[in-house]
């Protein structure tokens, strides 16, 4: 964008040397056109925009990750230029972010649809967010950004194994059961209380179920 500005300026500043060598009205109106251009690009940039927003929502999933949709709206009579927001996936449990820019050019009273794919690398909840956007006039010498802060969760789930029994000797399955009584609470399997996660907490004992029906770890 600075080299836009800088282009534009050394544009009318050569209109107008040749204007004053060469007083005439082609060099006259070059040099009108140059100034007059720029001036109606950033000034459509400030009407429009006013009632732009950006949406999200869970969509049909078609593949084995879950998917956001992300809706921009133009309701206006005047076109943007280019659209720029960044969507931000947050792993609540572990701090990582991911993001993911979106590049658009709404016409007007439009409105158009993305589907991102949710790959995470862990399970957990998940955090998907919008904070703004930043709009471009048509030749790209000015921006400025919208706050349009929308958000949505979705839950992993971890992946799931067929179990595999191994059957031993008597002697170890008694040593094993009198290990599960001195260590109450220490067993996978065996639920004692629920309640809800904080940080630190170990992940094998999230209970993931039931955090998938609440949406809530």
């Amino acid at each position: 964008m600075l080299k836009r500005r800088i282009v534009c300026i050394l544009l009318i500043l050569s209109a107008l040397i040749l204007y004053f060598f060469d007083n005439e009205t082609v060099t006259l109106a070059l040099l009108a056109a140059l100034i007059v251009m720029p001036a109606a690009s950033i000034g459509l940039l400030a009407l429009s925009g006013k009632n732009f927003s950006i949406s999200m929502e869970r969509a049909p999933q078609n593949t084995e990750n879950p998917v956001i949709r992300v809706r921009i709206e133009n309701p206006d009579f005047i076109p943007l230029s280019t659209v720029e927001a960044e969507v931000t996936c947050t792993n609540l449990r572990t701090g990582e972010a991911d993001s993911y820019i979106i590049s658009k050019t709404p016409r007007p009273k439009s409105t158009q649809e993305i589907d991102l794919e949710v790959m995470p690398k862990h399970a957990g909840r998940y955090e998907i967010s919008v904070s703004s956007a930043v709009l471009t006039d048509p030749l790209q010498l000015s921006s400025k950004q919208v706050i349009c802060s929308d958000r949505e969760y979705i839950t992993i789930m971890p992946e799931i194994f067929e179990m595999q029994l191994t059957y031993g000797s008597d002697a170890a399955m008694l040593e094993s059961d009198r290990s599960a009584d001195s260590r109450r609470g220490n067993d996978p399997g065996e639920v004692r209380s629920i309640r809800e996660y904080v940080p630190g907490d170990p992940v094998r004992n999230i209970h993931w179920k039931l955090s998938e029906k609440l949406d809530k770890l």
